[in-house]
């Protein structure tokens, strides 16, 4: 996914001072530049996790058990020992 609007990697809003300052590489790298606002009216969530080698990533999809006065309630079983991380969104 490339960003395609202000500060974007072809924006005109980049001068060669800000390019260098900013290392910026102009590829479809997926990687981009975006205005806060732009982010904030766009991304509903961000989940930043700690990477080690050998991480293994898995997501569970909520299995509801109960729904009570609007309050979800489940539950998560983890079927290895060690450091989980959990996020909720």
């Amino acid at each position: 996914m490339e960003w395609t609007g202000d500060w974007s990697d072809n924006s005109d809003k980049w001068t060669p001072e800000l390019k260098k300052e900013c290392n910026l590489v102009v590829a479809e790298d997926g990687l981009f530049w975006m205005a806060l606002e732009d982010f904030v009216e766009r991304v509903v969530s961000v989940h930043i996790c700690n990477y080690r080698e050998g991480f293994n990533f898995n997501f569970i999809e909520k299995k509801e058990i109960d729904n009570r006065d609007g309050w979800h309630i489940f539950s998560i079983e983890l079927d290895t020992y060690g450091d989980h991380t959990l996020a909720v969104s």
